[in-house]
């Protein structure tokens, strides 16, 4: 049976910068944490069929395109991972 539903993400945001937008307001990102989890979603999809909608947060510009959303950055803790 299928289920429908948020999943809220809590994240320490050490890599959160504010920007200001195309349109003058301020807006913040997480490159890092966004990538990461674009990859879990990546991984769930892959895995167990799971299909994750886009990633929301308060103050998101919603112009804003994503850099590198789909690629950990070099140097990040997941080659220490486990492959399973």
């Amino acid at each position: 049976m299928p289920l429908e539903g948020h999943v809220f993400y809590d994240v320490d945001g050490t890599d959160r910068i504010t920007e200001r937008g195309s349109d003058g307001l301020s807006y913040t990102s997480c490159d890092e944490t966004e990538a990461r989890l674009e990859s879990l979603h990546a991984d769930l999809a892959e895995r167990f069929g799971i299909q994750a909608g886009d990633l929301f947060w308060e103050s998101k510009d919603p112009n804003r395109e994503q850099r590198n959303a789909n690629a950990l950055p070099s140097g990040a803790p997941s080659a220490s991972r486990k492959q399973g």
